[in-house]
């Protein structure tokens, strides 16, 4: 929901929030698949 509000009201600060908040997710779920594959093996 808070990405949806950067795009509609889009300043520095937010926008530098949002990358913040999607490089933790993509950090997250990389590191959720590379141990379920890394233990499941």
């Amino acid at each position: 929901m808070h990405l949806f509000c950067v795009i509609l009201y889009p300043s520095k600060y937010d926008r530098s929030l949002a990358v913040h908040f999607l490089q933790q997710y993509l950090h997250f779920r990389t590191t959720e698949v590379f141990l379920t594959f890394g233990g499941g093996m």
